[in-house]
Formats: C-alpha cells, structure tokens, sequence
C-alpha cells in the first residue's frame, strides 16, 4: 500500500518532483520534471543538484536548516515560456532527528494558475438566461452579445452604473469557445494607480517596494485559455494604458522588474461608464488603445429606457428576497408598483434589487406597501417643483397623462403583453406601438 502511494506520488501530472540526498545529490526525478526539463532519468541520477540547477540553491540551504520553503518563485533561464517562473515548495525529510534529504516540488504557470483560479473562484457562472426583460431595447443588446460570444474580438461594454455589464460579460464569456477557460475580473478603480500594473501584468521579487517574497503572476497570465474583465477601463492610468496597448499587440507579458516575455492567450472584455472619446480629447486615455479595444460595442440600456422591464425585475427580486429573509409578501400592491414603475432608477438594476430588498424586510403581511420603500423613491414624487412626469421621459409632458398613465397601468397588469393591451384599448397592435414610441413606453 505504502509503494502504490509513492509511485502515485512521484508520478503526479501536474507537478515536478526531485529527491535529494543529504549530499546534494539528486535520488530520483519523476516524469513530469525530467519532461519539463528534457532530460532523462539517467542523466540526471547522482548528478550535484546544483551543477545542473543552480536555480535550486536556495532550495538545498535546507539540508542545514530543516525548515519548509512553501510556494516560492524560481526562475529557470533555460525553458520555455510556461516554465520558466515555477513554484517552489522544499520539505525535508527526517530519520530521527536528523536531516536526510529534500523533496522538491516544482508547478508550472499552468499548473498554478489551475490552483489559484480554483481557490480563487475565477469563473463566470451568469449566461443571458439570467439577463431578465422583454423589452426590445434589451432583446436587442442580449442579440449583438450573443453574436460577440462566436468571436475572439475585444469587446468594451457602456452604460451606467449599475446596468449589468459584468453580466453580460460573464454571459459572453460563456457563450464563447473560452467557456472552460478562466474568467479573471478586475475593477480598475478599486486599485491604487502605483499598483495597477502589478496587478494586470505580475513583478518579480525586488521588483519595487513592498513587493511580496517570490513575485506574483498577473491577471493577464492567470486568464491565459480564458477572458479578462477589466472594469472601469476608464479609471487606468496612462502609464498602465500603455503596457496594455503592448500586451494587446503583441500577445505577450512581461512582469514588472524583468524582461522575461510570456506569451498569453486572452480575450479581452472592457466596462466603463465613462464616455471615453471625451477621454481621448481630454488626453487621459490612449486614442491607439481606445480603437484597440473597441473592436465590438454593447450599450446597455438604463432601466428608465426599458420601464416594460420593471414589473419583471420587481417580482424576480420579491421572489428572491422572500425565499432568503424567509418573509410570505407574496405581491407588490398596485400603488407601489406604480411608484416602482414611474421611478427614475439613476442607480439602475442595482438600485432597484437594493429598493425591493428593503422593502420586503420591511413589509408586514403578504403585501409589499407603499410606505415599506425606502424614503428616497416617495419623497421624489413628493417635490413640489418637479411635474409628475418630467424626468421619465423629456417627450412625455407633450402628451395627455391621463392616457400615458392607463397604458402604464394596462402593461403592468398584462406582464408588458402588447396584443391584450391592445385589445383592451380597443385598438389595433401598430396603433399601440405608436403611442409606446410616443410616451417611451417601449
């Protein structure tokens, strides 16, 4: 039983391993080390470790110390791309209280990145089934990304804050040939501008002040076979524009503080809610990285533009929030849900989820009331300065009201269903879509 458990571990897949005598001198080596390295066993059995890897000298100071080494970076000058940075981890082995040799262990970039996106959850687990509405206006943007996902082209998504662009990327993402490869996000914002590129493209030890023991692998490499999401594209520094630009062109990354290229395979997905091409007037973002990245646009629709939306979103997120605070609201009173509608949502989907959460902890009873929303969404219909309408729609107060708010009504009651709203008008369906159009009900 012992044996079997050895060879199963000599023979691991994933890693190298290399005994070392007391000597120095190397025992055995298993398949995967002596392939990483194209040496045979032979060639390298009772040979001085550090004749023929001198990149292992700190590894041996082991023999002396008897401590552990545990995930520490070595750099092998001679191998290929994937293998040059490795992850190191030494344990000495003991008979009594004496040292009598080493294990050393090596993994692979591959095989750390395969550790780390596991540890690290670095997948996308939304598709567009998870995307909810039947407005046009988001039929349409679920469509053109759908397509984006057969392609290997950069993608930068737009819309404001809180719309769901790091949705449809992960959707994206799923929807490509990428899909079992990692999903690497990045919020550009929420890093500090000195940090940034270490954290897009990975250092070496030394590489600057407070840079961790051993270096530190990028985003780029850890998404290598998968997509990077970089969020706020808007918010990178120059300095950082510039590497990217690089990398981009030349699928290749160096990590800060050395001049070793890796070659990566990466699709490239960009959000921001800035308007970038004010940006490159302003001369704060790169206009040869804009066209870079810019290869496919999606604009996500706000929530004001798609108000048909509303009624669905709202009783998906009553559902959800019923089911985890434990409540029984079963449904949003009509009051409310005219409230609901007619709300402007600056914060978006967003806002929206946080209003309905709110609500339902604070409903008593089987119904969601007026009075259980959060403060914000009553006092804005209670402005005295401001018409009922006006910041829904610019177009709106050119319109009778009264007819604007019984269509409203009707499509909230038939779930945003066009033929029974327009039955129920007694009108034709292309007369309904006018007036739709007209009051930016659509």
């Amino acid at each position: 039983m012992k044996t079997n458990l050895f060879i199963q571990f000599l023979e691991n897949k994933n890693q190298g391993i290399l005994f070392i005598d007391i000597f120095g001198k190397i025992i055995t080596a298993n398949s995967t080390f002596l392939n990483w390295f194209k040496m045979k066993l032979d060639e390298v059995k009772n040979i001085d470790c550090l004749k023929l890897f001198p990149e292992l000298e700190k590894a041996l100071t082991c023999l002396h110390t008897g401590n552990k080494i545990i995930f520490e970076e070595v750099f092998f000058h001679n191998n290929h791309a994937h293998s040059q940075f490795m992850r190191m981890d030494v344990t000495p082995m003991f008979q009594g209280l004496e040292i009598s040799g080493l294990i050393i262990t090596l993994c692979d970039t591959r095989g750390v990145r395969r550790t780390v996106n596991k540890i690290s959850n670095s997948q996308a687990y939304y598709t567009f089934d998870n995307i909810i509405g039947n407005s046009s206006e988001l039929k349409g943007v679920k469509e053109k990304s759908r397509t984006a996902g057969q392609s290997n082209s950069s993608v930068i998504i737009t819309g404001e804050s809180g719309t769901g662009k790091e949705l449809f990327a992960q959707s994206i993402h799923n929807a490509s040939i990428r899909k079992e490869g990692p999903f690497v996000a990045l919020n550009c914002a929420a890093i500090q501008q000195e940090l940034i590129a270490s954290e897009l493209f990975g250092y070496v030890e030394g590489a600057f002040t407070g840079a961790r023991k051993g270096g530190s692998m990028g985003k780029f490499e850890y998404a290598d076979q998968g997509t990077l999401f970089l969020d706020e594209i808007g918010e990178l520094p120059l300095f950082a524009q510039t590497i990217l630009l690089r990398v981009l062109e030349e699928r290749t990354v160096t990590r800060i503080g050395s001049n070793v290229t890796t070659p990566i395979d990466v699709r490239l997905i960009c959000a921001t809610n800035r308007d970038l091409k004010k940006m490159v007037k302003e001369g704060t973002f790169r206009l040869d990285l804009y066209y870079r990245i810019n290869v496919i646009h999606l604009r996500l629709p706000a929530l004001r533009e798609r108000i048909t939306d509303i009624p669905l979103l709202v009783n998906y997120y009553l559902d959800h929030f019923d089911e985890q605070l434990d409540k029984k609201v079963e449904r949003v009173s009509p009051e409310a849900m005219s409230y609901l509608v007619r709300y402007p949502w600056p914060g978006n989907s967003r806002e929206l989820r946080n209003t309905i959460e709110c609500g339902v902890n604070n409903a008593i009873g089987r119904f969601l009331e007026l009075k259980d929303l959060p403060y914000d969404i009553v006092d804005y219909f209670e402005c005295e300065d401001r018409e009922e309408f006006g910041q829904i729609s610019s177009q709106g107060k050119e319109f009778d009201k009264e007819e604007r708010k019984k269509i409203l009504s009707l499509m909230i009651e038939y779930n945003g269903n066009k033929s029974q709203v327009a039955e129920k008008l007694g009108i034709s369906r292309s007369t309904l879509y006018k007036k739709l159009r007209d009051y930016q009900l659509k």
